[in-house]
């Protein structure tokens, strides 16, 4: 079923009672719908959490990186946050965090340290903005770090091999041993790349028996750490682990399970979001850029054709974190974008009567803030979003909406 026919016949599902509204009203000001030119509505959605998730409901626009900036610009001038992390591996991240806290290069250069669908002008600008911040503020700057657990195994293994060898000299080759039948072990890095690529084409899967001793050559890992005197060292083991199953979860499930293999990334994203933050700026209030999907507090209640009845990172932030944990999804109605590779395109446009982005598109309003607390929607009432059904205030605290944005602009 294509997505826009199973987004039809969701509706037909689901019961759509939206408050009434006339096409052009703007909406009063205990709708909790606000204009986006004033950041000060996002001090009440967000309350006093220390970890604030930034969504889009599709990677590569423009004009959700380019509101993305305007509203870390207000976090981190306003409210104090100091920790911005990324939906993209931790590893190659290292580079963006390299250049704002030196302004050492060039913007430009540090795109390589994120994912391609965020190689923008607009994040140059934010990249740049980050620096000039952090040299004006150097008693008290912001880090940057990723928290995305893909293409990266090869490290992982590389470096849990290190530690093993060192903290465990007459058991490490048996451990290092149970290692060798998960995704990625012996091959180089173009080899892993051209592996990967099958997986993700639908062309490989991996063995069932395979996939089954990796785990446990894991599990043998992790329960032989448990027993290790605390440190620094023991915590970034921790986290190569919790890389390597969360990545050969991912791609053993992919072709036959997508829900699982979601489901597989996304707790291992949501470890590695609090134990890396624990590590490198354990006091500071974060900002999390991620997928709506990804942040979203309830996915399990989601009904979506995708991921159904998967726990997302944000579910396991929240069931965690509780109120210290507020997302933000990032809605529009004409959204466009541009995925590495290929021409521009854009999202199908939402359903007039049956979604929040048409409600909002008739209100006539450019850009807004939405408090989810408001009387805008009903509370406990199923809307269409981003092509799914849910109740909207069950998965985020408040949404952006644009009403259009561009495709990612490549930087000059």
């Amino acid at each position: 079923m294509g997505k826009k026919i199973f987004f039809v016949a969701l509706l037909s599902l689901i019961s759509i009672s939206f408050n009434q509204i006339e096409a052009g009203d703007l909406p009063t000001p205990e709708s909790g719908v606000y204009p986006f030119d004033d950041l000060k509505p996002i001090d009440t959605i967000i309350g006093d959490a220390h970890f604030v998730g930034l969504g889009e409901s599709v990677h590569a626009s423009e004009g959700y990186i380019a509101a993305k900036l305007k509203v870390i610009q207000y976090l981190v001038e306003k409210k104090g946050f100091r920790a911005f992390e990324m939906e993209t591996p931790w590893r190659a991240a290292r580079r963006v965090n390299q250049y704002i806290s030196t302004c050492q290069g060039s913007p430009k250069d540090a795109l390589y340290g994120i994912f391609s669908v965020w190689w923008s002008e607009s994040t140059v600008q934010l990249f740049k903005w980050l620096c000039e911040f952090n040299q004006s503020h150097a008693s008290d700057p912001v880090v940057f770090f990723g928290f995305d657990t893909q293409s990266q195994t090869l490290e992982d293994i590389a470096d849990l091999k290190v530690y093993l060898e060192k903290v465990a000299p007459s058991e490490s080759a048996e451990l290092i041993q149970g290692l060798t039948p998960c995704e990625g072990y012996g091959l180089t890095k173009s080899e892993y790349q051209k592996h990967t690529t099958l997986i993700f084409a639908g062309q490989y899967t991996v063995p069932d028996d395979q996939n089954a001793s990796c785990v446990l050559g894991l599990d043998k890992i992790e329960h032989y750490l448990q027993k290790v005197p605390a440190s620094n060292e023991l915590e970034w083991a921790k986290i190569f682990v919790i890389g390597i199953r969360g990545y050969q979860g991912e791609l053993y499930n992919f072709v036959q399970r997508s829900a699982v293999s979601f489901q597989s990334r996304d707790v291992s994203m949501a470890e590695l979001v609090e134990r890396l933050h624990r590590l490198i700026s354990p006091t500071a209030k974060a900002i999390l850029w991620a997928h709506n999907t990804h942040l979203s507090m309830h996915h399990d209640e989601v009904l979506t054709q995708a991921y159904s009845g998967a726990l997302s990172m944000g579910t396991l932030l929240k069931q965690r974190l509780q109120n210290d944990y507020a997302p933000i999804g990032m809605v529009g109605y004409r959204v466009g974008f541009l995925w590495p590779g290929q021409p521009p395109q854009e999202i199908p446009t939402p359903d007039l009567s049956g979604s929040v982005e048409g409600l909002l598109h008739q209100t006539g309003i450019d850009q807004a803030i939405v408090d989810l607390s408001g009387n805008f929607l009903k509370p406990g009432q199923d809307y269409g979003l981003q092509e799914e059904g849910m109740v909207p205030s069950r998965q985020f605290k408040g949404l952006i909406f644009l009403d259009r944005s561009p495709p990612m602009v490549p930087p000059q």
